[in-house]
């Protein structure tokens, strides 16, 4: 059972609760999220003493995200309206602080609205954000890769809904923009312009570009591959996501041989994974090795 709260005094108690969240976390024992749910509820609820509004921000954001990722978003949109709302009143008094916190917790609103599946609501959000991040970046390179990050998430809203052109030119903007961090945050800027060159590449392959798309796969997965010789496992499963994605357009051009190498290798990258952690990725294994078998079906055909 969750040890109870002594509240000392409104710093006390809040590095507690903060300690609480971590601890659940990072262990994540049986019914973590419900736990952390519990003690972030319990900072909103409680009336001892009132929180400084700008630590009360930046809970309701810390605990919108949490509940966004553990799609939980019903309670979700509820913290991050709130959240918004009074980073609104924040930045009134003191835009230079509370700007980008503004515009952040505005862009996770955007994708709570999208996971519900209001997409225009969703739209409208990260337009907004969008907004806030390219009048910072005109001052600051410091902002440069949150409004990437922003360009990027409304291409996949936009290529979602089949709106393939505009989604393209977002694509190419977002990629244009990590691609100027290749100074300042190197392995943020190759990862990053790998995974969106992958989304461009998909969008091709819809518009039946398979050469452009083939440049591009062969541009990400470059790139993965020199960050993957670090060890890295999340790089690992991207590199293996994008040479998935290669296999089905080789597939889809009759290219036969290429896709099975592409699958082989894809394969053989999600079967070390699974081994380290089965339930993330066996689903992955069985997912290449069913589009392998599907392969093979269409060669017997020919």
């Amino acid at each position: 059972m969750r040890k109870n709260i002594e509240l000392d005094s409104t710093a006390e108690f809040l590095r507690k609760c903060n300690e609480q969240v971590m601890e659940l976390r990072i262990n994540k024992p049986q019914g973590w999220l419900k736990q952390c749910m519990d003690v972030y509820e319990q900072v909103l609820a409680q009336e001892q003493f009132e929180l400084p509004k700008a630590k009360l921000a930046g809970i309701l954001y810390g605990y919108a995200q949490l509940l966004q990722r553990n799609n939980q978003v019903n309670r979700a949109v509820e913290v991050a309206t709130e959240g918004v709302a009074l980073h609104r009143k924040l930045c009134k008094a003191k835009p230079e602080i509370f700007q980008p916190k503004l515009a952040t917790t505005i862009g996770l609103l955007a994708q709570i609205h999208e996971k519900l599946g209001q997409q225009d609501t969703a739209e409208q959000e990260y337009r907004e954000a969008i907004a806030i991040f390219k009048e910072l970046t005109a001052d600051s390179e410091k902002y440069v890769k949150d409004l990437a990050r922003h360009i990027g998430n409304l291409a996949v809203l936009h290529s979602n809904q089949g709106q393939l052109e505009q989604a393209e030119t977002e694509y190419k903007e977002t990629i244009r923009l990590y691609e100027s961090l290749s100074t300042s945050l190197p392995d943020t800027s190759a990862q990053c312009t790998a995974l969106f060159e992958c989304d461009l590449a998909i969008l091709h392959c819809q518009q039946h570009q398979y050469d452009q798309a083939a440049k591009e796969y062969m541009s990400s997965q470059t790139k993965l591959r020199t960050l993957a010789e670090q060890g890295d496992d999340e790089n690992m499963h991207f590199l293996a996501h994008t040479l998935s994605n290669m296999g089905g357009m080789y597939s889809e051009t009759k290219k036969y041989a290429q896709s099975e190498r592409a699958y082989r290798e894809a394969l053989e990258i999600y079967q070390q994974l699974a081994a380290k952690s089965p339930e993330a990725f066996q689903p992955c294994v069985t997912h290449v090795e069913r589009n392998i078998a599907r392969l093979h079906r269409l060669q017997q055909r020919e």
